[in-house]
C-alpha cells in the first residue's frame, strides 16, 4: 500500500489556543491537506495530550481528537510516543484502514535522531496507508528559511529520513 505524508511546519501548535484545540487544529489542517475529508467533530472523544517543555506533542491546554462521528471512523489502536501520537482508524463506510500520526518534532537538535527512530518504529507497526502531519520543527530546503542560505547537514538528514520512510512531502 502507498505511504504518504504531509511534512510541513504549516500548522503550528506552539501557541496555546483559548479553546484548547491547538493540536486538533494542526491535525485537522494536515488531514484536509491530505484530502481526508471525513468529518471529525470537536465535540467527540479526545485523548489528553498535555506537554511539558521537553518537546512533547501539545501545549498544556490542547487535546487531540481521535474519534469522529459514530458510523464514520472507528479508532482501532493508539500509540503514544515522545514526539507523536499515532492512531489506526477504520472507515466504517468502506472498511479501509489507515494511520494518522500527529507530530511535534523536537526543538533540541540532540533529540532529532530519537525522533527519527520513533517515526521508523511507527512505520513498522502497521502496513496500512499512513499520513504524518504536524510540526517537525525543522526544514528540508534553504528556500523555506527566511534568510535563505545553504543546504545544511540537518536538512540533508531530514530529506534522508523522508526518503527512507517512503514519505511524500507535499508543498503547501
Amino acid at each position: 500500500m502507498k505511504q504518504s505524508t504531509v511534512a510541513s511546519g504549516a500548522y503550528h501548535v506552539t501557541d496555546s489556543r483559548v479553546d484548547g484545540l491547538g493540536v486538533s487544529f494542526c491535525i485537522g489542517g494536515s488531514l484536509e491537506d491530505a484530502n481526508v475529508t471525513r468529518p471529525i467533530p470537536a465535540e467527540q472523544a479526545v485523548l489528553n495530550a498535555n506537554s511539558s517543555s521537553h518537546g512533547e506533542l501539545a501545549s498544556p491546554n490542547d487535546s487531540l481528537i481521535v474519534a469522529g462521528s459514530e458510523g464514520v471512523v472507528d479508532l482501532l489502536e493508539v500509540e503514544e510516543g515522545m514526539f507523536s501520537v499515532s492512531c489506526l482508524f477504520n472507515n466504517c463506510m468502506d472498511g479501509m484502514r489507515w494511520v494518522f500520526t500527529g507530530v511535534y518534532g523536537p526543538v533540541c537538535r540532540r533529540d532529532r535522531e530519537v525522533f527519527w527512530e520513533e517515526l521508523g518504529s511507527i512505520k513498522g507497526l502497521w502496513r496500512d496507508p499512513w499520513c504524518v502531519g504536524g510540526d517537525f520543527n525543522m526544514i528540508r530546503y534553504p528556500e523555506e528559511r527566511s534568510r535563505g542560505g545553504e543546504l545544511s547537514a540537518s536538512m540533508r538528514r531530514f530529506t534522508e529520513v523522508v526518503e527512507d520512510l517512503e514519505l511524500r512531502d507535499y508543498p503547501l
